[in-house]
């Protein structure tokens, strides 16, 4: 299947504090989840700007249950 984007353009951009405000703040409140945030291949316990948010993992260190960005 063909992309419809070239490699180095994105659907949409969002910035990192709109992800953490707008979709980890929201499921931080369901409990029974164990969210973490992974930052360019790492996975960091706070916000850092010179990243880029690419997963949000739900189940924690399990890691099979998540949203990629």
């Amino acid at each position: 299947m063909k992309s419809l984007y070239e490699d180095d353009e994105k659907c949409m951009d969002f910035a990192n504090e709109e992800i953490i405000q707008y979709l980890v703040e929201p499921l931080i409140m369901h409990s029974g989840l164990e969210i973490e945030v992974e930052y360019d291949g790492f996975i960091c316990k706070q916000s850092t700007k010179e990243k880029e948010i690419t997963h949000i993992m739900l189940n924690g260190e399990q890691g099979d249950f998540f949203i990629a960005i």
